[in-house]
This record gives structure tokens, C-alpha cells and sequence, in this order.
């Protein structure tokens, strides 16, 4: 029988491949969300889209609340590549998945106008 951990999840070469995968990814995502003083909010919010969709993509095929629940830790993980910090779960912050699309575009144009750093409002 294979070595398990305290979860009792049995560490199979495909369990493996999936963990060394999402560390090739992340590596991957850190440098895709690197951000720059000159940078637009289309191209922040870009750079997370495409950050997290690099860390999903490691995953394979999975059911919708699966889905959503890796989308909202791979938006944890960008943030917090990209903004130098953990985002505030306590003061209110959401990831992509846990809003409609309405709230995502309310909130990027929102963003946008507060930014001074980044050069246009996302449309």
C-alpha cells in the first residue's frame, strides 16, 4: 500500500504529477502577473485572468463547483503574486468566480478609477 499523509490521501504518481504541475504553473503565473508602473487596467486585469487560467489549466477536467472553488484559491494565489500581499477575505474581498459577471466589471471599473498608477478604466 502507498504512503499516505495525515489527510489520508493516497499520494498515487498521478497525485504527484497534478502537484509538480501546479508548481510548474505557478511559476509560470508569477511571471505572467508580473506588473509594471506603466501597465493599463486591461492589461492588469489581463494578467490575472491569464494567471489564474494558468494554475486552472494544471487541473484538468472538473465539475463546476470543483471549478469554482480552484478558481477562487488560484485568484488567492494571484493576488497575492501580484499585490506583494494576502487579500483581506475579512474586509470584503471576492475573487472572479464568487461574482457575476456584473459585479467583475462593476468592480474593475471601480478599481480602475482609484488606480492611479494604471492608465484607463477597463470597460
Amino acid at each position: 500500500m502507498a504512503d499516505s499523509d495525515s489527510t489520508n490521501q493516497v499520494h498515487t504518481s498521478n497525485y504527484q504529477r497534478g502537484a509538480l504541475a501546479v508548481l510548474e504553473a505557478a511559476n509560470q503565473m508569477s511571471q505572467i502577473v508580473a506588473g509594471d508602473s506603466e501597465q493599463t487596467t486591461t492589461e492588469y486585469f489581463a494578467k490575472i485572468d491569464a494567471g489564474i487560467a494558468a494554475l486552472l489549466s494544471v487541473a484538468g477536467p472538473m465539475p463546476e463547483k470543483a471549478a469554482g472553488a480552484m478558481a477562487a484559491l488560484a485568484a488567492y494565489v494571484v493576488f497575492a503574486e501580484q499585490e506583494g500581499g494576502l487579500p483581506s477575505i475579512a474586509n470584503g474581498w471576492l475573487p472572479p468566480a464568487a461574482m457575476t459577471s456584473k459585479e467583475l466589471e462593476e468592480y474593475r471599473v471601480r478599481f480602475a478609477a482609484e488606480c492611479d498608477g494604471l492608465k484607463e478604466v477597463a470597460a
